[in-house]
């Protein structure tokens, strides 16, 4: 699902229908506004929870793929977690309100922000295969020894993120009252990503004597390198209640709530290498050598969403000579509802010449966002101007 206008988008939250309580009939206000807001950014979260959560079946799943590629045992499990981050996002835009009769009056609001904000990155590789012995003692025989060893990275890093928001929407006062039902259409863009980025990986494992079951274990150090690129967007219905009370010639405040019903898409895509340090483990009379390695890993996921929610916002409005002030708070929250995920991950693995599916194409759907929640908050600030 594309749009052509999809540098633009809105978090809902920001609801700019103006009563036509407050303005006179043909009648144009044109300003600016700014968002302070809190953003949770928790699309990637969700999506690394629903990895992990199948991750054991996925391994045992493409092990008995590689054990036919390979004639080996060998466990391939991977998948990466975004900590949680609440981002500071403020967005700037420009409104207007139209009034084209008694009842009736028009609005748009644009604003994009960016921002940025700490997050980490976590990686976990497994592999069985089997070691070599470079050195034993006087009895020394023929022996394979079975490994298990397990690589994990967590590197922090930054993360850049921005946000695109669109409201029209059409409003029309309810009789001489100060309530007015609202409607139109919303849209909303969003993008994080970081750039390459390298830090440690530690790796440890276990050695076993399978005739004896003697064990030992050792570990090293490694490098991990990864880069991403998140990005969605959505568009669809709202329509809604607000409340205007007058206070004076120059007051007012209102409240309103609304919902929204968007829909759109979501693509994740990242980039991952893993380079392992060889080490060596004894088992009883056995020195074991596990040889270095590296995983390169491209993981691409796509859905496409629906996205219901609400909106609650209140506001102050102070006007002064054709200038209108306002100040308020909103709440934005949409639940995401995954429609038809797919993933595209591939891993190239040392030792073994062909590219390995990260996961089989029958347990895709584990590759989703579904239960994310989008949620935006904060306060804005306003003014603008009478044209005509």
């Amino acid at each position: 699902m594309k749009f052509s206008w999809r540098k633009y988008a809105l978090p809902g939250a920001v609801l700019v229908a103006l009563s036509a309580s407050e303005l006179a009939a043909d009648t144009l206000y044109v300003g600016a506004n700014i968002w302070r807001a809190k953003w949770n950014v928790g699309v990637a979260d969700k999506n690394s929870e629903n990895t992990l959560a199948q991750a054991p079946y996925t391994s045992a799943l493409s092990n008995i793929g590689l054990r036919a590629i390979t004639g080996s045992p060998f466990t391939f499990t991977t998948f990466f977690l975004n900590a949680p981050a609440d981002a500071n996002l403020t967005n700037y835009g420009l409104f207007g309100a139209y009034t084209f009769a008694a009842d009736w009056s028009a609005s748009f609001n644009l604003t994009y922000g960016k921002t940025g904000f700490d997050s980490s990155h976590t990686t976990v590789y497994n592999t069985g295969n089997a070691g070599s012995i470079t050195s034993c003692g006087p009895s020394c025989t023929s022996t394979t020894l079975g490994t298990d060893t397990r690589s994990l990275s967590e590197v922090a890093h930054r993360v850049d993120a921005q946000r695109k928001d669109l409201d029209l929407i059409l409003s029309r006062r309810l009789g001489d009252s100060g309530f007015a039902i609202f409607g139109g259409l919303k849209g909303q863009d969003w993008e994080y990503a970081t750039p390459l980025t390298i830090g440690p990986s530690f790796r440890t494992g276990t050695v076993t004597n399978p005739g004896t079951g003697a064990t030992g274990s050792g570990d090293s150090v490694g490098l991990a390198a990864f880069e991403y690129q998140y990005r969605s967007e959505a568009l669809g219905p709202a329509a809604g209640l607000s409340y205007t009370y007058v206070i004076d010639d120059v007051q007012a405040l209102s409240a309103q709530v609304g919902g929204v019903f968007l829909f759109g898409t979501v693509e994740l895509k990242e980039t991952n290498t893993i380079a392992l340090g060889a080490y060596e483990t004894t088992v009883g009379s056995f020195t074991s050598t596990v040889p270095a390695g590296n995983a390169i890993i491209s993981d691409k996921t796509t859905d496409r969403l629906r996205m219901p929610g609400y909106t609650v916002r209140v506001d102050y409005r102070y006007k002064v000579g054709s200038v209108i002030l306002r100040a308020g708070v909103f709440y934005q929250e949409t639940t995401i509802q995954s429609r038809a995920p797919n993933n595209e991950g591939l891993a190239l693995l040392s030792g073994i010449s062909v590219p390995i599916p990260i996961t089989p194409r029958s347990l895709q759907t584990q590759y989703s966002v579904d239960g994310a929640r989008d949620i935006f908050k904060g306060f804005t600030i306003s003014a603008s101007t009478q044209i005509f």
